[in-house]
């Protein structure tokens, strides 16, 4: 398998330090050069540091609608792309925003995010 590109493993790296808006930027440069069909899956990528990042900064609605938009970017590059497990990627992102979607539909305010997600790197 070929060497996933280095803006996914330093968006990972970022992602995985808690650092949601660098990882943003390390994806959307990507992102703004792509002219092919994997473009959804940066969005995807992009979306869901986005959606931490808001979620961080208390705006629930906000991370509720990136979360659910990036993960639907994501899922026609299931099971596996650019060496990433998305399976794994997609399972954990619905853990961690368990907590933010139950408190959605209780209509209560929504936790701090407490508990940082991790993506395992390919």
């Amino acid at each position: 398998m070929a060497q996933p590109p280095a803006e996914l493993l330093e968006g990972l790296r970022l992602f995985n330090e808690g650092r949601y808006y660098d990882a943003h930027e390390a994806w959307e440069e990507r992102w703004q050069e792509i002219g092919d069909s994997s473009a959804g899956f940066w969005k995807g990528l992009i979306q869901i540091a986005v959606a931490f990042l808001h979620w961080e900064r208390g705006n629930a609605a906000g991370a509720l609608k990136l979360s659910r938009s990036g993960r639907r970017y994501l899922e026609p590059f299931r099971p596996r792309f650019l060496g990433l497990d998305l399976e794994a990627l997609l399972a954990e992102l619905e853990r961690a925003f368990a907590p933010l979607e139950q408190a959605a539909r209780e209509r209560r305010p929504a936790p701090p995010l407490e508990e940082k997600p991790r993506i395992p790197l390919p």
